[in-house]
């Protein structure tokens, strides 16, 4: 039977590989953009996303790299073909 310490231990290290998955509210904070916009950047694929039901979440970790490596931009850049 594990000891307390040892219980402990493995506990710390399970939280610590376990992602945070963030709402879009905290989405759209870090980005700097509302929250309706941050859903668009969802919708279409732009930011990674990880669907539980209905839910959106997007993993920390994924949009701190995202953010890092310069984002995506919209095919055929600012101005959407209809």
């Amino acid at each position: 039977m594990p000891t307390t310490t040892e219980m402990k231990s493995t506990t710390v290290e399970a939280d610590a590989f376990r992602p945070r998955l963030l709402q879009m509210k905290d989405v759209a904070e870090q980005l700097g953009v509302s929250v309706q916009r941050a859903y668009e950047l969802a919708r279409t694929g732009l930011i990674p996303v990880v669907h539980i039901g209905r839910q959106i979440r997007v993993e920390e970790g994924r949009l701190r790299a995202w953010i890092r490596d310069g984002g995506r931009a919209l095919p055929g850049g600012w101005k959407r073909d209809p």
